[in-house]
């Protein structure tokens, strides 16, 4: 089991600074939501090898690091959050509000600095680091005040846990809702593997907890429950970077900016949104947005997007995939009486549907039979 912690302790440092060197190499940092990515793998990485350090008995170089740990372990989750929140975010998000996440963790790393090593000397230093490691505190003044300063950051790396949880929930649920006001149904703007995410988030914070409120001296002789905990914090790291590694840009932030100078004056009726989409077949294009028809309409998402829902009674996902229904119904008819092979497939991605799974399940939605149902009903 000591061969498993210890395996499971680099796997928990190999999992994100691999999608570090990955992501630099690629040339992938030169966009905003990418260097948030690295940001957060690499202090993933330098927080897990100081870990390693801890469990692994090179106590010399963990304590040299400590408040350099101290300063990125309580970082992560926020750095998690922004990343998120930047993705997810039709404009860029930096203004003041942005750098309160950092406030405390600079605090808190500030204050170890000053404590261990300003206040205390070198032999201090490792006495108080051979305390907070054993959970017993020396006495005097320094040391009694350096271990409640360590007790007061776990509990805040705890609940931050816990309230950035949340906050990314609330933000991931947001997004939802806005997103079926912007784009017609694709795979690469649902973030699905953010659920995946979510639910490792879950698990770490549980481990968290857990190995918070162990004293280190009996977490240490906890092999089982280190190796998992590790095992956890690494896959929760790898997946980050695969997907955040794959993840294209959802916003096209120029068009975005263009299209919010555009007033919110004009009136826009009913039947010159429904002309427009049936005259162009707008809605074939699979790369259609809502931003297409604010450029149309010059007029800007926001207005076009309540435009859309008051007087269709629909979010712009659901319209413009009922005019690719109709005209998937229109071309199944077709190739019926004609008595054509027909391909699903093709008519997926001819109607504007960037996968034929997108396709099957709006189809069912609509009509309540698959296509191949309708072809044989019809």
């Amino acid at each position: 089991m000591e061969e498993f912690k210890s395996a499971a302790l680099l796997f928990s440092f190999f999992a994100p600074s691999s999608w570090t060197i990955s992501l630099l190499l690629s040339g992938m940092y030169k966009t905003a939501e990418k260097k948030h990515l690295i940001f957060l793998l690499l202090g993933a990485t330098i927080a897990y090898i100081l870990t390693y350090a801890k469990f692994e008995g090179h106590l010399q170089f963990y304590t040299s690091f400590f408040t350099i740990q101290a300063l990125v372990v309580p970082l992560l989750f926020p750095l998690f959050y922004l990343y998120f929140k930047i993705i997810t975010s039709e404009k860029m998000v930096y203004n003041w509000k942005y750098y309160i996440h950092f406030v405390m963790p600079l605090t808190l790393s500030f204050a170890y600095f000053v404590v261990s090593k300003i206040w205390m000397d070198s032999e201090e230093e490792s006495k108080f680091m051979f305390s907070i490691l054993h959970s017993h505190p020396e006495s005097g003044t320094k040391f009694v005040f350096g271990y409640y300063l360590y007790s007061f950051g776990r509990l805040y790396y705890l609940a931050s846990s816990i309230f950035y949880l949340l906050l990314i929930t609330r933000c991931y649920s947001r997004y939802k809702a806005l997103i079926i006001n912007i784009f017609p149904s694709d795979q690469t703007k649902e973030l699905n593997w953010i659920k995946g995410v979510g639910i490792l988030f879950l698990a770490v914070a549980i481990f968290n907890t857990i190995i918070h409120y162990m004293r280190n001296n009996d977490l240490a002789s906890q092999n089982a429950l280190i190796a998992f905990s590790y095992i956890t914090f690494g896959s929760f790291f790898w997946i980050i970077g695969l997907f955040g590694f794959r993840q294209p840009q959802i916003y096209n932030i120029e068009v975005v900016e263009k299209t919010e100078l555009f007033p919110s004056n004009i009136r826009i009726s009913k039947e010159e949104i429904h002309d427009y989409l049936q005259n162009s077949k707008a809605y074939l294009n699979a790369e259609i947005n809502i931003y297409h028809l604010c450029n149309t309409f010059k007029t800007n998402r926001t207005y076009l997007s309540a435009e859309i829902n008051n007087q269709f009674q629909k979010n712009f996902r659901t319209l413009i995939n009922s005019y690719r229904i109709e005209e998937a119904k229109s071309q199944i008819v077709s190739a019926k009486k004609k008595n054509q092979i027909i391909s699903f497939e093709q008519i997926a991605s001819d109607c504007g549907f960037n996968s034929y799974s997108s396709f099957l399940r709006v189809f069912k939605g609509a009509e309540g039979i698959s296509p191949s149902e309708f072809y044989k009903t019809y």
